[in-house]
């Protein structure tokens, strides 16, 4: 009969852990990508426009950048 040799219970808890901090840095780097997404989309300019009609026939036209970031047109 052959006796299977005992684990060791200190090396399985830690391989055990150290999976698990593995998975865990991996959904927090997963979470900040996400994160970051919304805050570069922020930075992007939001141009508004407005027309004025005058009685000279004249039409006028405003734009004004309401967004973070520049309005380069």
């Amino acid at each position: 009969m052959i006796k299977k040799k005992p684990k060791d219970l200190g090396l399985v808890l830690s391989t055990v852990a150290i999976a698990i901090n593995l998975v865990t840095v991996s959904i927090y780097i997963y979470q900040a990508r996400i994160m970051n997404r919304p805050q570069e989309i922020a930075a992007w300019s939001y141009l508004e426009w407005r027309s004025i009609d005058n009685e000279s026939d004249v039409m006028k036209l405003y734009v004004r950048n309401n967004g973070i970031g520049p309005g380069i047109g």
